[in-house]
């Protein structure tokens, strides 16, 4: 890895292939289709499950929506579909046909109005995206330029922070709900600041902030009194911060140029980094963490092993197998089951262990007492 990470204050953790047997085993929810299943997003109670259809052929990126305790309501499509769309701002992307994606729920602490609702960001038409709020057809905020890469946090449930395009390059903006303007984050000219995470007291933002010398994290201390600092400062690609839901770390992955899987990092906001994972499989919408933030659960890229998941404590201790039963695993999601106050895990995998056909990726489900 690079040299900061050598220089870590915290020190790197060597990652051990010891596991458990197979036990138990995930269990497949999402309708078969001819297409990918991706980005699995639990709600913040646990009770439903979105995720993004991706139909290549159809050149479209749907949103689907299910309650899985609820049998009698089985999974949908909820998000409207529109015309050409782009990628979050800063980057370019072959034009899909039609696209929704990026779902940020609201948090529990959030007004009556707004729970159990999610922003996403879709094409209506042939203009750029716009967020959207589930089942409220007006854009939540309207401007030139794509917007997309919404985040929410608990401390600040009134809040939103996301990219737009609308200065010409990317830039992020907060969103106070019933406001009818946003207010403008960050001006660097020759950066693109995508991928916000914000802290779960709600004050402080880390993002990417891309440019051609490379993708660093930076950080907003105060969303009141915006001054950006660098976080990273690293050759490479550090890409897709998560904050943990304590407020202790922040998770990323480190990437060098060429390189097909990342170095999973977590950091404290003050800088101290440690390596918990080499070869992870990089998630779409970042580490994923445990709700209590005790653990970061992520994948590996072997093909030997087919792409296990793993779990590790951001603090230090081995990495230790999860036995969901799946193959070809990539973006995950954790959340408190309500059921039994246990763990509740979704993933997009290929299959089952003992599946003898292994095509398209759809959602799995696999519930424990607990984590190894």
């Amino acid at each position: 890895m690079t040299a900061p990470l050598a220089r870590s204050a915290l020190p790197c953790l060597i990652l051990s292939i010891a596991g458990p047997a197979w036990a138990g085993g995930a269990t497949p929810y999402s309708p078969p289709t001819d297409a990918n299943c991706q980005a699995p997003r639990w709600s913040p109670d646990g009770a439903r499950l979105a995720w993004e259809r991706n139909d290549h052929a159809a050149r479209s990126v749907e949103i689907w929506l299910g309650a899985p305790d609820t049998p009698a309501a089985p999974p949908a499509r909820v998000a409207p579909m529109g015309g050409p769309t782009a990628a979050p701002a800063g980057f370019q992307t072959r034009p899909a046909a039609r696209a929704a994606y990026g779902v940020a729920w609201a948090p529990l602490t959030a007004a009556a109005r707004l729970r159990g609702r999610f922003v996403y960001a879709t094409s209506v038409g042939a203009g750029d995206p716009d967020l959207h709020l589930l089942d409220d057809p007006a854009p939540l905020v309207t401007g030139p330029g794509a917007d997309g890469d919404a985040a929410w946090s608990a401390g600040a449930p009134g809040r939103v922070v996301f990219t737009s395009a609308r200065t010409g390059g990317g830039d992020l903006y907060v969103l106070t709900l019933g406001q009818p303007e946003p207010v403008r984050l960050t001006t660097l000219p020759d950066s693109a600041e995508v991928s916000p995470s914000l802290s779960p007291d709600g004050n402080a933002v880390v993002y990417v902030a891309h440019t051609q010398r490379g993708d660093n994290l930076w950080i907003i201390d105060d969303l009141s009194r915006p001054a950006p600092r660098p976080l990273t400062a690293w050759t490479g690609s550090q890409t897709r911060p998560t904050w943990s839901p304590d407020g202790a770390f922040i998770a990323f992955y480190a990437m060098e140029a060429g390189d097909r899987a990342a170095t999973l990092v977590v950091s404290t906001p003050q800088g101290q980094t440690r390596t918990v994972a080499e070869g992870v499989v990089p998630d779409s919408r970042g580490p994923a963490w445990t709700p209590d933030g005790t653990r970061l659960v992520f994948v590996l890229d072997r093909d030997a092993e087919l792409d296990p998941v793993y779990a590790a404590a951001p603090g230090g201790g081995a990495p230790k197998r999860v036995p969901i039963d799946t193959v070809g695993n990539t973006d995950l999601s954790v959340a408190v089951d309500p059921r039994t106050g246990g763990l509740r895990l979704a993933v997009a995998a290929q299959g089952r262990v003992t599946d003898t056909v292994r095509e398209f990726h759809r959602i799995y489900i696999w519930t424990t007492p607990s984590l190894p």
